[in-house]
């Protein structure tokens, strides 16, 4: 006979989510010791020094003798940051109130730190809004629960890996180092485990939040958006040489786009009462009307230029969500 299994609650939700990702850091240094390996030796023969091969033998030490006790204080730190989050290193509250000075292997582990953190923010952008969204579904529901869905991000991973380095008084040389090497493995764990937990949040009938499936659109990169404007302006550019009478001079725009423009306020003051017309549409329809009183072509190219970046901006998914 069928069974139909009874519905978790928000906490039992949360109290899962949670130990998935300190299963799947409990185990990071065994599961990921070859590409850890590799970057060790990789640092080692982009910089052959004393100094260097003394720190990369200390983390190949580690590494091969012991991966259980490096992961086990990472998944240790990380239970430490759920339950006590104001002890967490990279939080707002443990930040010291006066300005402190850092030596140089501090200095160089927080710029560590923030370079990882920010790459992998980057690169799994869609994964982390697709799970923060569901996970705020979830805690919406159960307000006892303190802790943000950014408890999972990059930037709080990579702070506790990086305590869970110091607590092990590993020298500050190596524990840098070891963390740099971990960016890459990091990042396909992260990967792998934002999937399975957002798989996990959708099989319990969890729905996603507006921003996160603004995630799946493409997002267009600046470079494109930047090579697609200047390509549009050197077409108009060069069409209107091919019109132009020999060793005469381009037409100046400038006095003459100042007056359209000038001239498009007043009239798009009426577009912009209706609450239904989004930015881009409004300079859609002031092109058009340029277009209609024979304004001139370089004009018209910079209008479709701002018109253009006016898109781009808006096709980012963070940004579309409130401003449209």
């Amino acid at each position: 006979m069928n069974t139909q299994s009874t519905p978790l609650t928000p906490a039992a939700l949360l109290s899962e989510a949670d130990a998935r990702m300190t299963q799947a850091l409990g185990n990071f240094f065994q599961r990921c010791h070859a590409p850890l390996r590799g970057g060790v030796l990789r640092a080692l023969a982009a910089q052959i020094l004393p100094a260097t091969i003394a720190t990369g033998q200390t983390c190949l030490d580690w590494l091969n003798t012991r991966p259980d006790t490096l992961s086990t204080a990472f998944a240790d730190q990380f239970q430490l940051h759920l339950a006590r989050p104001e002890t967490f290193a990279g939080h707002h509250g443990s930040r010291p109130a006066e300005l402190q000075l850092l030596d140089d292997d501090a200095f160089k582990r927080q710029l560590a730190e923030e370079k990882i953190a920010a790459q992998l923010t980057d690169t799994l952008r869609a994964d982390i809004l697709l799970l923060f969204g569901r996970l705020q579904a979830v805690q919406r529901v159960a307000p006892e629960n303190p802790i943000g869905p950014d408890a999972y991000g990059p930037r709080a991973i990579v702070h506790t890996l990086s305590r869970a380095l110091d607590t092990l008084d590993i020298d500050p040389a190596c524990g840098t180092l070891l963390l740099q090497c971990a960016a890459a493995p990091l990042l396909d764990t992260l990967k792998q485990t934002y999937t399975a937990l957002n798989q996990f949040l959708g099989a319990q009938d969890i729905p996603e939040l507006p921003v996160a499936r603004a995630a799946s659109l493409p997002r267009k990169t600046q470079a494109d958006a930047g090579q697609a404007i200047l390509a549009h302006i050197q077409s108009v550019a060069e069409q209107a040489g091919t019109h132009a009478p020999a060793g005469s001079l381009p037409p100046m725009p400038q006095q003459r786009l100042v007056d359209s423009l000038e001239d498009g306020e007043n009239r798009a003051s009426s577009l912009l009462d209706s609450p239904s017309d989004a930015p881009a549409s409004t300079l859609l329809r002031l092109r058009q009307r340029a277009r209609h009183t024979g304004t001139d072509a370089s004009d018209l190219a910079v209008l479709d230029a701002v018109a253009g970046l006016s898109a781009f901006i808006l096709d980012d998914p963070g940004l579309a969500v409130e401003l449209q």
